[in-house]
């Protein structure tokens, strides 16, 4: 159940970014709230990465243990 909760998360960040964004296209948010939601989203995809790489570390080093 852990594994879905990344994807849903880093779209909700990209939302939040696509809408900081807009508003600030519109005069209506500060630069540096929108570097703040832009810092965040760059966060959680690195996160994101980051899991699928340990992941995938793990899943090779079980698999050398396994020969």
């Amino acid at each position: 159940r852990r594994r879905h909760s990344f994807p849903t998360r880093r779209s909700s960040d990209q939302e939040a970014y696509r809408i900081r964004k807009n508003r600030y296209d519109q005069g209506l948010e500060k630069s540096s709230d929108l570097l703040m939601s832009e810092t965040t989203m760059s966060q959680k995809d690195l996160e994101y990465q980051q899991a699928i790489f340990e992941y995938n570390v793990a899943l090779e080093y079980y698999k050398f243990l396994k020969q």
